[in-house]
This record gives C-alpha cells, sequence and structure tokens, in this order.
C-alpha cells in the first residue's frame, strides 16, 4: 500500500530551479552579445581604417610623382577648408602648367572629403576618397624650395585620423 502522506514531485524542476537556470542563461547570452557586437564594432573600424589607408596611399603616389617633377611650388595655403592647399608648376606638353592639389566634400550622400587634382585650363579631377587635409612643412614653402615634406590626412566613419606622410625633391627644379 503506498503511502498517503508523502507526496512525491520528482517529474519536474521546481520554479526555484527554472529561476535559476533562466537567470544563469540571460547572464550567458548577455555576455555573449555584448562580446559579439564589440567583436563587429572594431572590425567595421578596421575596415574604415585601411580604406582610408588604401586612399591615402593612392592620393599621395599621385601628388608625391607629380610634385617630384615640379619646377617650383608656387603656395601652400594651410587656412583653407578643408584644410590645406598645395599649388605647384610642372611642364605639361610642353607648356608650364599650374597644379593645385585639394580636398573638397563630394557631391554625393555620403559627402566624404576627396582629395582634388586642379590643372590650370583642364578643370578639376577627384585623386582620392576620405582625404580631410593636406599639409606641407616648411609651411612657409615657395619657388625657392627644393625639398618639403608633405602630410595627408584622412579619415571615415570611426576610423580615426589616418595620417600619411612622404618628403619629396623637386627634380623639375633649377
Amino acid at each position: 500500500m503506498p503511502d498517503v502522506g508523502k507526496l512525491r514531485n520528482d517529474n519536474g524542476f521546481t520554479l526555484v530551479e527554472m529561476m535559476v537556470a533562466l537567470a544563469l542563461l540571460s547572464v550567458v547570452f548577455t555576455a555573449v552579445n555584448s562580446f559579439f557586437l564589440s567583436s563587429v564594432t572594431a572590425w567595421h573600424r578596421s575596415q574604415d581604417k585601411a580604406e582610408v589607408e588604401e586612399n591615402l596611399r593612392i592620393g599621395m603616389n599621385r601628388l608625391s610623382r607629380e610634385l617630384r617633377q615640379a619646377e617650383s611650388i608656387v603656395s601652400y595655403d594651410n587656412t583653407s577648408q578643408p584644410r590645406g592647399r598645395l599649388t605647384f608648376q610642372a611642364e605639361r606638353n610642353n607648356a608650364l602648367k599650374t597644379i593645385s592639389y585639394y580636398c573638397s566634400s563630394s557631391g554625393d550622400p555620403e559627402a566624404a572629403y576627396q582629395l582634388i587634382r586642379a590643372v590650370s585650363g583642364e578643370g578639376n579631377n577627384p585623386v582620392a576618397r576620405y582625404v580631410t587635409g593636406i599639409s606641407v612643412s616648411p609651411a612657409n614653402c615657395g619657388a625657392q624650395t627644393k625639398l618639403l615634406t608633405v602630410t595627408l590626412e584622412g579619415e571615415k566613419g570611426k576610423s580615426g585620423v589616418v595620417r600619411v606622410s612622404t618628403t619629396i625633391m623637386l627634380r623639375g627644379a633649377n
């Protein structure tokens, strides 16, 4: 005969056991979710930084190659917004042309800054995106300058400010 005074209930979990299990599961899921979100954010930041670095290298290669062949530096203006405008003279097709590099906002919805190359009489052409500034050392460079250091600065999203710099000797100068 079964014992009537004893109740046996061993076919499930108690409410307290379920609450503890759910609390532990929510702590684990919260930790995994925050780790995942921080990893995705870091990945996007590194992708943006890599894209900025690539664009800065493209812009610097074009600018430095052309600047090496320059006859003289016309001017450097660090007061223009966005920062920097470098103007120099170089021989193109047996004629002396004035070439300028400066930054300007693009006309697309992203409105990213870009490095623009302007040649007298030929118009303006974008060279690289995400370039926010040009700086030159010495800042008071002019027609007598034969050696200068050019730095391009860029940024996209949360990449942070990225700088690429090179020193150039003007070979075309007399």
